[in-house]
């Protein structure tokens, strides 16, 4: 037994079978029970009241759910003694009634013993109801549990009422709903309105219900679904996208469709509600269901690595190079350019950039040779530009992202056929891309500028507000530049909210890394320093490389100029050029001269580390980081992380030794 709903501040847990004198004081407090256990129901003898109560307790064996459904027939005493016999039959045939239970006032059945008499009387319970009240309570249990609320029934009751063969109209579902709630079988919970079964009823429901009313149920809840999906999209009537409700119906038709082997269309809206709102959450959630729409549709093999790619990036990557190299070879270029862009993100996350620049060429070969549309084509010209931008290409990449913004009111505002790309995504993709590039730049003006058009696109589609936040997120930085450090404040603090609200690891460590800047604009170093080991922590959980590396540039600047710490501040810098270096981004570049001012500022009274062991060490222990792990797997020969630590050390000591810049 559970509580329909949570209580802040308190654990909560499910419970199997209550202690007799806990099975006597609920059944006390249950209204008609509790009547009958006084003896206190009009019209029947106070004997036969206590003989039918002694049979129920006896019955239910503590279980509450047992006990809850007695009393929603306690009014009846005919057919509460039809219910106490059918438990009787049950518990015979499960091997008779467990002893001791009046004895010891503990409970020795299994769960299966209560499972069986659960559906004994659920069976006995429905059999009560009208023709049209069994139907609704079947058709209750045969949803899912998130699906038993009004919507879905106002959507789907007078449908399948037809699918199964009735003429008329069906009953009143107000009426139904107050019959089976009276029964115990269901609870009617109230804003929003939906209905909690317990899965033990539930079970018995469908088995009751029998497979043409279940294939029934799914195919009417199915087709709903995708009907609501497709309005979401916009691609029904052209309208707006709904971008909750868009991954609401994706992700709801899929148990649905996947029981009635439509695999095709169940990976269909599966990958686009999933790509809609890629959370770790959301992945784990869909990880069986596309599981097993690959086994029976190959075809959706890159939905799975999309899946895992959030999950276990390294499964993702094998599966995806296994499923491009038989595309490529069955020549089935679609298939192909969608593998291509899903290894590109995994390349360009893992610091592999310029392999993921390579894949980037090969994808626009075969959306070529695959004849998809422009939309779809621009979106492997943004997925090239994104590669640059982590490059240090970013003059190159502003100019191209300005230039295709022109571009797009040419574009068909509906996706033909001939598309595998949603218009709203390539276009908020294009924009925080040229976003980035200007952030990189220093051009706060147009950062802001292409922001607003992000967001504003976002609003639009009614994006979650994890996904609104991390389209707001990166105007913190402009705002600090441009001297408003409590908007920038007030911002983060609103993007934190929805990222922990999210459970979005990835985004928890950016907002860390931006509150600790905004405290080091505002004077706080100590709570600085603390908040950038947090988000090397989220970042390392992440598995964001790029991240990290900034993360560990950013730490060496507040504990060069708060805590007074040079050989750390140092080591931290020197992480960050050696990652950066490793993953080909650039040649250490900023951290490498702020490595340099490290050893210009300290003097002979700081050494830089003698090989990657030292600098380790220097770096010191952050809970979370691993700085060791992570450069073996960008260099997996220790020669080549070795050289690359000597080489930057002594280019920032060159730096150190030269005269420092002219101050303008």
């Amino acid at each position: 037994m559970t509580p329909s709903g949570a209580v802040d501040g308190f654990l909560v847990e499910s419970v199997d079978a209550l202690s007799l004198d806990e099975a006597l004081l609920l059944a006390r407090e249950l209204p008609h029970l509790g009547r009958l256990i006084r003896g206190e129901l009009a019209g029947v003898d106070r004997d036969v009241s206590r003989r039918l109560a002694l049979g129920v307790l006896n019955i239910a064996q503590g279980h509450p759910k047992l006990l809850e459904l007695a009393d929603g027939q306690a009014r009846d005493p005919a057919r509460l003694a039809a219910l106490v016999e059918a438990g009787n039959q049950a518990w015979r045939d499960a091997g008779g009634l467990p002893d001791g239970f009046f004895a010891t006032g503990e409970a020795s059945a299994s769960a299966d013993d209560y499972l069986q008499v659960l559906a004994a009387w659920t069976r006995s319970i429905t059999e009560t109801l009208p023709s049209g009240e069994q139907a609704l309570f079947c058709y209750l249990c045969c949803l899912e549990e998130p699906d038993r609320d009004r919507q879905v029934l106002d959507g789907n009751w007078a449908g399948l009422w037809k699918r199964l063969g009735h003429d008329g109209q069906p009953p009143a579902i107000d009426q139904a709903l107050a019959a089976i709630a009276a029964r115990g079988l269901a609870a009617v919970q109230h804003e929003p309105e939906a209905y909690a079964i317990h899965p033990g009823i539930a079970a018995a429901g469908r088995t009751q219900a029998g497979q043409a009313f279940r294939d029934a149920a799914d195919t009417e809840t199915a087709v709903f679904w995708a009907t609501v999906f497709r309005h979401a999209s916009g691609e029904a009537d052209g309208g707006g996208t709904d971008t909750g409700l868009l991954v609401r119906a994706g992700l709801a038709a899929v148990p649905y469709l996947t029981r009635r082997q439509q695999w095709t269309l169940a990976g269909y809206l599966l990958q686009h509600a999933f790509n809609a709102e890629p959370s770790r959450a959301n992945a784990a959630a869909v990880l069986p269901a596309i599981l097993e729409i690959a086994a029976h549709d190959p075809g959706r093999a890159d939905v799975l690595a999309r899946v895992l790619q959030v999950i276990d990036p390294v499964a993702a990557e094998t599966g995806l190079r296994a499923y491009l190299d038989d595309a490529a070879a069955r020549r089935d270029h679609r298939a192909a350019a969608a593998a291509a862009g899903q290894l590109i993100i995994l390349c360009r996350d893992s610091g592999r950039l310029a392999e993921a620049l390579t894949l980037a060429d090969q994808k626009a070969e075969y959306t070529r040779q695959a004849g998809l549309g422009p939309w779809t084509q621009l979106g492997g010209e943004v997925q090239r530009l994104q590669v640059l931008n982590q490059m240090g290409q970013a003059r190159q990449v502003l100019a191209e992202v300005q230039r295709l913004r022109d571009h797009l009111p040419a574009l068909p505002a509906t996706p033909g056929p001939n598309e595998t790309a949603t218009p709203w995504n390539v276009r908020e993709v294009l924009l925080g891309t040229g976003r980035e590039a200007a952030l990189w730049l220093g051009q706060w003006d147009d950062a802001l500028d292409l922001s607003a058009a992000v967001i504003a696109s976002k609003r639009e589609r009614r994006a979650p507000a994890a996904d609104i936040g991390r389209g707001r997120f990166s105007d913190y930085g402009p705002l600090l530049r441009l001297g408003r450090a409590g908007e920038a404040l007030d911002l983060l603090l609103e993007c934190r909210q929805a990222f922990q609200d999210a459970n979005d690891i990835q985004g928890l460590g950016a907002v860390l890394s931006a509150l600790a800047d905004t405290e080091t604009a505002r004077g706080h170093g100590d709570a600085a320093i603390r908040l950038e080991h947090d988000a090397l922590r989220y970042k390392y959980l992440a598995r964001d490389v790029t991240a990290i590396a900034v993360s560990y540039h950013n730490l060496g600047n507040h504990l060069h100029r708060h805590a007074r710490q040079p050989a750390q501040a140092l080591a931290c810098h020197l992480a960050a050029a050696l990652i950066r270096a490793l993953t080909g981004a650039d040649d250490g570049g900023q951290s490498l001269r702020a490595a340099g001012a490290d050893l210009r500022a300290s003097g002979p009274d700081v050494s830089p580390p003698a090989d990657i062991t030292g600098l380790c060490r220097q770096v010191g222990e952050i809970p979370g980081a691993d700085l060791g792990r992570l450069l073996a797997a960008l260099a997996p020969d220790p020669d080549i992380a070795e050289q690359s630590l000597r080489q930057l050390i002594a280019q920032a000591q060159a730096q150190a030794a030269a005269p420092p810049p002219e101050q303008g």
